[in-house]
């Protein structure tokens, strides 16, 4: 072999290296994206061909990930009437769950496209002239006297309840009506943190009262979710949101220590779960540099 054929091959070497540095800064996992936040919160909003498109795209860039986990991530964000009909074939991978949920859209599209037939009659409809609104029609019914001056008295029915009655209305419903204002911080602190080793994005703000967990990272993560009494919630944009449960002693970790919180299940942005006053006064006293980002306490010391 030649020193230029060497040369040569030496050169389409260099080549290759670079288009694969290149393929893989293109189209890579980036080291500043959360793709994996992305692509837990990732819901079905038009077609399923749309959605499975933005799904893989995102699935991509993600690594270490398990392929049951990928599963449940792609079935939890369809719409909700396709995860009914998907729940009763139990798919077992992901392109099976893929076509499933493509039968399942075009059957409930042609099912809403039937339309019930009906045939126009033939009746006139009548017509007033304007000689007709002039005149005045007697009312079916007497009208009551302007001021009655002594009106009578309606006997209202009493029914009498008993103690097992009486006891059932005093108890609470089932949905609590209550609101409840949820204030973002002037300087909300944004951290890092880790349930069951999953990293997850957790927004510190002493503006909230209780403290938040996203609905789709708790069913990620296999969380035990309490149905409790709902209630509404005022984020700072006005938009009010409805509680969905609430989870108890959830173990995470911050910054290497290990703390245990409840929280109320609210599908919400900004971050993956925010601790508010719930958390921080178990805290005890707390010195925060709202110019520095830092908070100092002292925990279990």
């Amino acid at each position: 072999m030649t020193n230029e054929d060497m040369q040569t091959r030496y050169r389409a070497l260099e080549e290759q290296a670079a288009l694969t540095r290149a393929i893989e800064s293109r189209f890579g996992p980036s080291s500043y994206i959360n793709h994996r936040a992305t692509l837990f919160k990732l819901t079905q909003t038009s077609s399923v061909e749309a959605y499975q498109s933005t799904f893989e795209n995102i699935c991509n860039r993600v690594t270490n990930l398990h392929p049951d986990a990928i599963l449940d991530c792609f079935i939890s964000g369809l719409k909700p009437t396709i995860q009914n009909e998907l729940a009763i074939h139990k798919p077992s991978n992901l392109r099976d769950a893929i076509a499933l949920a493509k039968l399942i859209e075009d059957k409930l599209q042609s099912y809403n496209q039937k339309s019930i037939s009906w045939k126009p009659t033939n009746t006139p409809i009548p017509t007033t002239t304007r000689n007709e609104t002039n005149i005045r029609l007697n009312p079916l019914l007497p009208l009551p006297p302007p001021n009655p001056s002594n009106p009578p008295k309606i006997a209202l029915p009493i029914c009498r309840l008993t103690a097992v009655e009486m006891q059932t209305r005093q108890e609470p419903s089932e949905i609590l009506q209550e609101e409840e204002i949820l204030v973002e911080d002037t300087v909300p602190k944004q951290l890092s943190a880790k349930i069951n080793n999953k990293p997850l994005s957790v927004l510190i703000d002493t503006g909230s009262t209780h403290n938040y967990l996203h609905p789709r990272l708790a069913h990620f993560l296999h969380l035990a979710i309490e149905k409790t009494m709902s209630f509404l919630v005022a984020v700072g944009n006005g938009e009010r949101i409805r509680s969905e449960g609430h989870c108890s002693k959830v173990k995470f970790e911050m910054q290497g220590v290990g703390f245990e919180a409840d929280f109320h299940i609210l599908d919400f942005s900004r971050a993956d779960a925010v601790l508010g006053v719930q958390w921080l006064e178990k805290l005890g006293k707390i010195i925060t540099d709202h110019k520095a980002l830092t908070m100092e306490f002292t925990y279990k010391g």
